[in-house]
């Protein structure tokens, strides 16, 4: 039984982590967290590109949990990692471990990365007085060119934001933004879009926004310090996807046939003759160009034979005059009758019209009930189609007797995920 439990003991040392401390032996833990930092930012650039925007939300929760830890460990920033304790050892491997985690690029393990980083968020040795984000909002927020601001909530723990002097502020391109809620628990900033996303994009991005937070050390003789925090806020696409409308239309379709009769015969080899001869009809359609072809004739026309037309609708109609000579050339002729028809026809198809719509925008197809299909492929990868009023995530569709409009979700409206 001895035996066994050294080989247990054994194996168990040989197959350590890469990221455990002995990988990490001689690196300040300063240095470690800003890393850490680079690789979350280089993931979430990687989902961007990739369409993945979820990540950007466990790669923001992931970097603010590092973040706090750059405050709560403000004392051993300088220290390599081999000379902090054990506490701190462990919540470093366990950001490495998300990281790498997150680095997969799985929409799979976003739920779990958020879950365990606001854990070690919750577990770090802040004191009560020491500034901490606990989570902000919005994860991500829509993006437009119309007057909008942008309302960013964090709540955490604030406790001199109070004092004269020791107001957080928030600052964005170099902008500094003072808040209009400013509580122990809660601070809110009302940024404008602008600001946060100078351009619209037709896929997922971030912006990154500066938090600065004061706060005291020490107690009969205080310091001034700032804890400065930096949150990243995903951005979603400029639109909230491709949005086709499809619409019955009636189109006016000109049909033409050329058509001809059987050959008919008159020939007066005994009497004269006078006959009229016509066509078949052709019902719903309109006969044009007529003409009597003769095909084999004896004697002249207009002498010993004649031909007048007589009517050309709804019939090709001909009157054929032959004369008999008894003693010289009698008037016969072999003819058939040649026209073209025509007709309007009124066609019903389907057209699709590509809408370009961003966030915020309107407009109005005059359709009528039962002669429209909505259809939109969404940016986070859902395809729907409405052929009513309904409200949607993104797109609302309004149906009347008359008209659909297709509204788009305000960007205060918008909830993502």
């Amino acid at each position: 039984m001895k035996r066994k439990f050294l080989i247990c003991v054994f194996i168990t040392l040989i197959i350590a982590p890469p990221f455990s401390s002995q990988a990490q032996t001689g690196i300040a833990v300063g240095v470690l967290l800003n890393q850490l930092m680079d690789r979350v930012e280089n993931a979430i650039q990687l989902a961007e590109n990739a369409g993945k925007g979820i990540i950007i939300q466990g790669g923001s929760t992931l970097y603010l949990s590092m973040e706090n830890a750059k405050i709560a460990y403000a004392e051993s920033l300088d220290k390599t990692f081999d000379h902090v304790d054990q506490s701190t050892q462990g919540v470093i491997n366990q950001l490495t471990a998300l990281t790498i985690q997150l680095e997969r690029q799985s929409v799979d393990d976003v739920s779990e990365i958020v879950s365990k980083a606001q854990v070690i968020t919750n577990s770090l040795p802040f004191s009560n007085r020491e500034p901490q984000i606990a989570q902000f909002s919005p994860g991500y927020f829509a993006p437009t060119n119309q007057a909008y601001q942008v309302s960013v909530e964090i709540k955490g723990n604030f406790f001199y934001a109070g004092d004269n002097g020791f107001t957080p502020v928030l600052k964005v391109n170099n902008k500094v933004f003072t808040p209009v809620q400013n509580t122990t628990q809660t601070l809110k900033f009302l940024i404008p879009v602008t600001d946060l996303a100078p351009t619209l994009n037709n896929t997922f991005s971030y912006s990154k926004a500066e938090v600065i937070v004061p706060y005291k050390t020490g107690f009969i003789f205080t310091r001034r310090r700032e804890a400065d925090y930096n949150l990243l806020l995903g951005v979603l696409p400029g639109s909230p996807g491709a949005i086709k409308i499809k619409h019955k239309s009636i189109r006016t379709v000109h049909e033409e046939q050329r058509r001809s009769t059987q050959t008919w015969s008159q020939h007066s080899s005994n009497d004269d003759i006078t006959q009229t001869y016509c066509s078949d009809g052709f019902p719903g359609w309109h006969i044009k160009d007529p003409s009597c072809v003769v095909t084999w004739s004896q004697g002249n026309e207009n002498d010993q034979w004649s031909r007048s037309l007589v009517s050309y609708n709804p019939q090709v109609c001909y009157r054929i005059n032959t004369v008999h000579h008894p003693w010289g050339t009698s008037g016969k002729v072999n003819f058939h009758f040649e026209f073209t028809i025509e007709r309007d026809n009124q066609v019903e198809e389907w057209l699709e019209d590509q809408v370009v719509l961003n966030w915020g925008e309107s407009k109005v197809f005059n359709f009528a009930p039962g002669t429209w299909t909505v259809s939109i492929d969404s940016f986070d990868g859902k395809h729907n189609e409405y052929s009513s009023t309904v409200s949607s995530n993104y797109l609302d569709v309004n149906g009347t007797t008359t008209a659909v409009q297709l509204q788009v979700k305000k960007p205060a409206q918008v909830v993502y995920p």
